[in-house]
């Protein structure tokens, strides 16, 4: 066996030796937070809840170290991932240096604002952690790409809006009058129901064109306008025409013959 594999056999035992220790130490501080009153008996929640309080301590020193080796994206990403391992690194170190004054030692006595300090830590590298987690999602490169693609569209989106309230009026002189024809249209159909038996008020009900079906059809109207069919030439003035008369039935084996014209009587 060479040096450089003892070595390194030597180095891993030494790295899990020392993140057992400063576990433990991050661990017992985060139980005095949870510690019972005098008199009560600690829980298992008590027990379990500062297992959880460990990511950001010793677990967030790890797990940021490898989100920058391994998937972190971009310039914020790497930057927040590469500060999130190191700034959990310092708290791992605050975090094991408060559990010696307040781990119940005799060897020297406890600082006064030993206790805040070590609250305030515990609360303080728990909101960096969470601020560090949410610009991760929020600068990944995807989700800058969606960002930009959805600002694109807002932005044309609201320059249409203003251009249709420039133009309404103009848009309104020419599609009104269709619309005015089809309302029309609706009446004289309800003045048809007076010849079956209804009285001359509901003949002439005309019923209300709801905002929904408006606005469908005015979307008709402006489809057909850009396809340059749209016209507001009144319907009745566009002329009638006749449909075709259907070409006469042949039986087989008869052969259809005009009748002869009578000869005019000459003495008439």
């Amino acid at each position: 066996m060479n040096n450089k594999v003892v070595g390194k056999i030597l180095f891993y035992l030494f790295v899990c030796a020392a993140g057992g220790w400063t576990v433990w130490r991050s661990y017992h501080l985060l139980t005095l937070t949870f510690a019972p009153r005098t008199g009560e008996v600690i829980t298992t929640s008590q027990l379990v809840l500062p297992l959880l309080g460990l990511a950001v301590f010793d677990g967030g020193c790890i797990a940021w170290a490898f989100w920058y080796r391994s998937n972190a994206r971009g310039s914020v990403q790497r930057t927040l991932a590469f500060l999130g391992s190191a700034i959990d690194g310092l708290g791992v170190i605050l975090a094991s240096g408060f559990d010696y004054w307040l781990g119940g030692q005799t060897m020297a006595a406890i600082p006064p604002d030993a206790g805040n300090l070590a609250l305030w830590t515990v609360a303080g590298f728990t909101a960096v952690n969470v601020a560090f987690i949410w610009g991760s999602h929020m600068f990944d490169p995807e989700a800058q790409d969606e960002s930009a693609e959805q600002d694109v569209a807002d932005e044309i989106r609201d320059e249409a809006r203003k251009l249709v309230k420039r133009d309404k009026v103009k848009y309104a002189r020419q599609y009104a009058p269709q619309l005015a024809q089809e309302i029309m249209s609706a009446g004289r159909a309800h003045v048809g129901r007076a010849t079956n038996g209804h009285t001359p008020e509901q003949a002439f009900e005309i019923e209300s064109v709801s905002d929904a079906s408006l606005i469908d059809r005015l979307r008709g109207l402006f489809s057909s306008g850009n396809n340059g069919n749209a016209q507001t030439t009144h319907a009745a003035e566009v002329p009638a025409v006749p449909n075709p008369t259907p070409p006469p039935t042949v039986k087989a084996g008869h052969v259809s013959r005009k009748p002869r014209a009578e000869a005019a009587d000459p003495n008439a």
